[in-house]
């Protein structure tokens, strides 16, 4: 955490988060306007564009594309091989990309795949096994796919896609082998339906919004956003994710097919709640989860992605009706004060297993201590969000349940020690309840100290993750907040106290008091732990003393 007399501040940090959007948008201008329209007579106008200049290949890439066209060549597969999605769009960026997925107009990709693997025997390269995925719309995999490494890079074969859905599911009645046009009009966005050319070295762009979407900031899906929602729901949630990554807009098609009912109820009736969960993730370990949250709750699916237990039979209200009104409100915004603190305190702004836990309770913040009924048993809401409704692991349960329990008091003891000494003991047995995972609590326990926001968020301005330095609530949060830290860190010494052994383990104070194993022997121990973190420098003998005289006096 930063200390008062360090220089990093605030401004810092999103200076430097603006210097990398202005940065990427600079590369892109240059790139986009380095594309030239080629001529083909294969594609319309206005689709195809010279890509030499504007898409720079690594070493790599270009070594395994020049195999992948010796491969069509040599057996005369006549396959046009194209470069799908992601891998384009990051390309135009400026940014690495590792996703690299070949799309063939005329075969499958397990097909292409083994004649890949014959034309690296006849060369006397090693040849790799081919892992084929299965087509499985319910986890998002619309095709079937070949995947291998080629010279230690990882390739995935597929062929483009025509397909049909039925009224009541996302996964397609009808597939087959497509053109480009069907292929890029199927996709999620458009920004992601642009393919590379290998064999003509072009960017193409079917849909003829690709291009103008990436240099405007613009999220769009390439048919109409309800009718490509109602198809697949989950790009609903692919969209918000993919905004919050680039820092790009919503197209008003989307917003207002987010807005129609039936496509809510899709979300929530035809995709498996882990998909759900892996989308939440990914918006939270993005670089800008304040605005996936604000896309969520401003598009009304903010009871589709964290959907609260059912009420218990016979219950004449729901769920939420314990929460305060305004409970989506509120976890909004704990995550945009957690965006605006953690950009404060810049080194755990960049452990990005810290940042993800931290957004998820600061987002789950509004359900602490709010429980519900399971076969007659009472557990924390926030059990069921995390259990339930995303489906992720009990690890991250239990470490946001932790994180929430530990709130009250820190906030309590941060306040009461300021300008005075911490104890020792009280701070030393809630840092042990917390493990390394206190200062984050600590966090969690000054965000609503912070002001209130006078904006909503957007993507192109960071301004409102810059806290106000000269506001009084705000010099005397982070004031306390760095205090505090100061102190146990600094002058206790209690960081790492979690790790702090008894000098007098449980067998040695059975003989020691002369009792019997049991619930006695706990508390004993606690009492023990207590004592030491009241006297750092006490020996062995002078705790064996205390022990006694307390079990005497008992």
């Amino acid at each position: 955490m930063l200390g008062q007399d360090e220089d990093r501040s605030s401004e810092n940090l999103v200076d430097e988060e603006e210097a990398q959007i202005a940065k990427r948008r600079r590369v892109l201008l240059r790139n986009l306007a380095l594309l030239r329209p080629a001529s083909s007579a294969a594609t319309p106008e206005g689709v195809s564009y010279d890509a030499s200049q504007a898409v720079e290949l690594s070493d790599k890439e270009r070594e395994v594309f020049t195999f992948l066209l010796a491969v069509n060549e040599s057996f005369g597969l006549k396959s046009t091989l194209r470069v799908a999605g992601g891998w384009v769009r990051d390309k135009l960026r400026g940014e690495p990309s590792y996703d690299i997925d070949i799309a063939l107009d005329n075969m499958m990709g397990k097909v292409f795949a083994e004649r890949v693997n014959e034309y690296l025997a006849m060369k006397g390269y090693e040849t790799h096994n081919i892992g084929v995925i299965q087509s499985n719309p319910e986890q998002s995999k619309h095709l079937e796919t070949a995947t291998m490494r080629v010279f230690d890079v990882w390739l995935d074969f597929v062929n483009l896609r025509e397909e049909s859905y039925s009224e009541h599911s996302r996964i397609p009645s009808e597939m087959t082998i497509g053109t480009p046009t069907d292929d890029a009009y199927r996709r999620d966005l458009t920004i992601n339906s642009l393919f590379y050319n290998i064999n003509e070295n072009t960017v193409e762009d079917w849909t003829k919004s690709g291009l103008t979407d990436l240099a405007d900031g613009i999220i769009r899906t390439p048919l109409p956003a309800e009718t490509t929602f109602m198809d697949d729901p989950l790009r609903i949630l692919r969209a918000i994710r993919f905004a919050s990554r680039l820092e790009f807009a919503l197209h008003a098609d989307i917003i207002a097919a987010a807005a129609q009912p039936r496509v809510r109820v899709a979300l929530g009736s035809k995709i498996s709640r882990e998909r759900i969960g892996k989308e939440v993730e990914g918006m939270l370990s993005g670089p800008h989860p304040e605005l996936a949250f604000y896309y969520i709750h401003h598009l009304g699916l903010y009871d589709v992605v964290w959907a609260l237990p059912p009420p218990p039979k016979g219950a004449t209200e729901p769920t939420d009706h314990v929460l305060v009104p305004d409970y989506r409100e509120r976890a909004v915004n704990n995550v945009r004060q957690m965006k605006r603190l953690l950009c404060h305190e810049c080194p755990i702004m960049h452990d990005k297993v810290a940042r993800r836990r931290l957004f998820l309770a600061a987002s789950l913040k509004v359900y602490s201590g709010v429980l519900y009924m399971e076969k007659k048993r009472a557990f924390p809401v926030t059990h069921y969000i995390i259990k339930e409704s995303l489906r992720w692991k009990v690890k991250d349960m239990d470490e946001v349940l932790l994180l929430h329990n530990g709130i009250e008091e820190f906030h309590i003891l941060i306040n009461k020690t300021y300008g005075c000494a911490v104890d020792r003991k009280d701070a030393g047995l809630l840092m042990r309840r917390l493990g390394a995972l206190w200062k984050e609590c600590l966090y969690l326990a000054v965000i609503n100290d912070l002001p209130p926001f006078t904006t909503t968020p957007t993507a192109r301005d960071q301004s409102d993750n810059i806290l106000p330095l000269e506001d009084e609530s705000v010099k005397l949060t982070l004031a306390k907040l760095h205090e505090f830290c100061h102190k146990v860190e600094k002058e206790l010494h209690l960081d790492g106290v979690w790790d702090l052994k008894p000098l007098i383990n449980g067998q040695e104070l059975m003989q020691l008091l002369g009792l019997p194993p049991g619930p006695a022997i706990r508390q004993h121990l606690e009492r023990e732990m207590a004592w030491q973190l009241s006297h750092p420098d006490g020996t062995l003998e002078e705790c064996a003393a205390f022990l006694r005289q307390a079990h005497n006096a008992t």
